[in-house]
């Protein structure tokens, strides 16, 4: 994610002492992987941000092109409104399936990583996505049909 084996190498340290730091509660964590997945990949997140604030931008060097959701007020609530409902229904799932489904979709890792890190097989995760995609459409099938009857 960095491009920079020295700033990877700082981040993943700083988790390994983060967890040192805290290892009084190292029993509250189920799956030590999973955490330590989660935990180098936020790291990386905030140092990558906290660079992008100091870098410069010649804005006259910048393309824009306006699409409607950007002109329409009523498109951009709408958006807000399927997005919250989204989320509202995938923290609804199943606490496997939720966090197949978010390191699938949100953190877009192949099958087989998530396989890897969560120490099941790829059919394991086929199945538990599925499981996911489905409660996702009988959930946000129901919020629609609510949101038509009104």
């Amino acid at each position: 994610m960095t491009n920079d084996r020295s700033l990877s190498e700082d981040i993943v340290s700083e988790v390994f002492m983060s967890l040192w730091k805290n290892r009084s509660r190292i029993l509250e964590i189920d799956d030590i992987r999973l955490y330590l997945y989660i935990s180098v990949k936020n790291n990386t997140l905030k140092e990558l941000q906290k660079r992008q604030k100091n870098v410069q931008v010649d804005l006259s060097s910048l393309e824009f092109q306006a699409d409607d959701h950007f002109l329409l007020p009523e498109s951009s609530l709408l958006n807000k409104e399927l997005h919250s409902q989204i989320q509202t229904a995938i923290e609804k799932l199943p606490p496997r399936a939720k966090l197949i489904f978010k390191l699938a979709k949100e953190d877009r890792l192949p099958y087989k990583k998530i396989a890897e890190i969560l120490e099941v097989s790829i059919k394991t995760i086929d199945n538990q996505l599925s499981i996911a995609l489905k409660k996702l459409a009988v959930e946000l099938k129901l919020i629609h049909s609510s949101r038509t009857k009104k």
